[in-house]
């Protein structure tokens, strides 16, 4: 029987272990995590929120945290939430891919709203887990952020008196 706060089989005997126990981690992790960034990365809001359970227990969790190839996935993880935190995607609007998935997963702009709220506070969560597990990606995503904020043309708005 699976673990109820397991999402994914094989994964709850990774992640629920004795610190008597030896643990071995699958020679598929790899496949596993490239398939949880495909997900991370899809249009549908509704399919990247899901992702993040699983991520924050994999970045938190004793024994995976130290593996190589996860912590090979923390750049490209917050390289991704730097596009997901960006809200797009109203159901009401058609500028993004992400619109269509929401008309399906949300029945107003402000349903949305509620969702999307939501969904960046639990990301934030994640990205904290991600970062300390690897600062130093965490704090150059900061730098090219403020970067790019700090070169961008500031937008002042149609009710700006110039």
């Amino acid at each position: 029987m699976r673990h109820p706060r397991s999402h994914f089989p094989g994964v709850h005997h990774i992640v629920n272990h004795s610190p008597d126990i030896s643990v071995k981690i699958p020679e598929t992790f790899g496949k596993y995590l490239s398939s949880l960034r495909e997900f991370t990365v899809h249009p549908s809001q509704f399919l990247r929120s899901s992702t993040l359970m699983t991520w924050g227990s994999l970045f938190r969790n004793e024994v995976l945290s130290k593996d190589a190839v996860l912590k090979a996935m923390v750049p490209e993880f917050l390289r991704i939430s730097m596009d997901n935190v960006v809200k797009v995607g109203f159901p009401s609007k058609n500028d993004s891919p992400s619109c269509e998935y929401s008309r399906i997963d949300c029945d107003s702009d402000e349903d949305f709203n509620n969702f999307f709220t939501t969904f960046k506070a639990t990301l934030g969560d994640v990205i904290r887990a991600a970062c300390r597990l690897d600062p130093t990606s965490g704090f150059r995503m900061a730098d090219e952020w403020l970067q790019y904020q700090l070169s961008s043309a500031v937008d002042p708005g149609p009710n700006c008196c110039m």
